[in-house]
């Protein structure tokens, strides 16, 4: 049997104890039975947050700029300028 070093183990270890412990981890496994995704539920709450943050800042930024009179796409941020003859 192979030896497994002390830091890879506890490594493992970390895992497992993670996988099994719904309350505070989201665990997704792969076709072949193994862990694919480890994530913490709070981080889950924090991203989801930040992301609804961030649609309503854009939306207000979009808003604000369009009643302004600019033409505003949410896909293409690039300004462009009219080159002036020299």
């Amino acid at each position: 049997m192979e030896r497994i070093e002390k830091e890879h183990k506890d490594k493992i270890m970390e895992i497992i104890r993670k996988a099994g412990d719904p309350e505070n981890y989201e665990t997704s496994w792969d076709n072949n039975g193994t862990i694919h995704k480890i994530k913490e539920k709070s981080r889950i709450k924090k991203g989801s947050l930040s992301r609804a943050q961030g649609g309503r800042f854009e939306l207000k930024v979009r808003k604000d700029l369009e009643g302004k009179g600019w033409i505003v796409s949410k896909w293409v941020n690039n300004v462009e300028f009219k080159e002036e003859n020299k």
